[in-house]
């Protein structure tokens, strides 16, 4: 490509925004087109579908199945014939619990899950058309400093590190640096295998961050990595007065680049 450079950090490509966004596109239509081949999907029966509550539009209903699918997978259920679409809460082994966007009712007596995996990347190419056509706005800057592409700025206000706020866990040095950087910059990236402590850092910048009096937004694609992070801010006793306060909220909504309901939280 003409217009092409290395990045920050090693980022190389076009730095065309919508010569990216086609790119983008083309490597999602190459990969369902191999997910179809490989049949990817399934399909499977339900029954006795019992509503738990609503919230925000999302209708939260649990069936009997002794079949397990990963939690936030989006699927298309089948009532009476008529598809609705949906996502996975969570499964066990006695039953599954399903978003639906549409109210069925009190019970649903029987229906039929289809799923797919590769109804993300179709869903994603259809977001990115309406980018292009300006339906949907995008934050270019901000996307480009994602990828890699801008490097990220340092915060005006940066937040100082408070070593006693670390809820009694003693940080490495990689952590540290994890901690320290997300408190001064834009935008960090953590990443480590499994065990690293990843899930504790971030409750670490949580506290840290709220005890400067910023709000945060807390989400992921996965309920269970949310309520995780979550979970161990509540579990500190000296956060107790944000909780009586009410300055946790709940919340469901559509995100952009993981296309799937999903469920996040704001402390303010």
């Amino acid at each position: 490509m003409g217009n092409s450079r290395v990045g920050w950090r090693a980022t190389a490509g076009s730095i065309d925004n919508w010569e990216l966004i086609a790119l983008f596109q083309s490597a999602l239509v190459d990969e369902i087109d191999d997910l179809k081949k490989g049949k990817a999907g399934k399909q499977f029966e339900i029954h006795d579908g019992k509503r738990l509550h609503s919230i925000q539009g999302v209708n939260i209903y649990r069936f009997l199945t002794e079949t397990w699918l990963k939690d936030d997978t989006p699927v298309s259920v089948i009532v009476e014939g008529q598809p609705i679409r949906g996502y996975v809460v969570s499964s066990d082994p006695e039953g599954i619990n399903i978003g639906l966007e549409a109210d069925k009712g009190e019970f649903i007596k029987q229906a039929t899950i289809q799923s797919s995996s590769y109804k993300l990347h179709e869903d994603l190419v259809s977001k990115l058309n309406k980018v292009k056509s300006g339906e949907i706005s995008l934050n270019i800057d901000g996307s480009m400093k994602l990828f890699g592409f801008l490097k990220p700025d340092r915060l005006s206000n940066p937040i100082p590190f408070s070593e006693q706020i670390t809820e009694g866990y003693d940080p490495n040095v990689e952590q540290q640096i994890a901690i320290r950087r997300s408190l001064t910059q834009e935008v960090t990236f953590i990443w480590g295998p499994p065990g690293t402590g990843k899930t504790k850092t971030l409750g670490i910048i949580l506290n840290q961050l709220i005890r400067a009096g910023r709000s945060v937004l807390l989400t992921s694609h996965t309920n269970v990595a949310v309520d995780e992070i979550l979970k161990k801010f509540v579990e500190n006793d000296e956060n107790a007065p944000y909780i009586e306060a009410g300055k946790i909220l709940a919340m469901v909504f559509q995100l952009f680049w993981v296309v799937v309901s999903t469920s996040c939280w704001l402390i303010r």
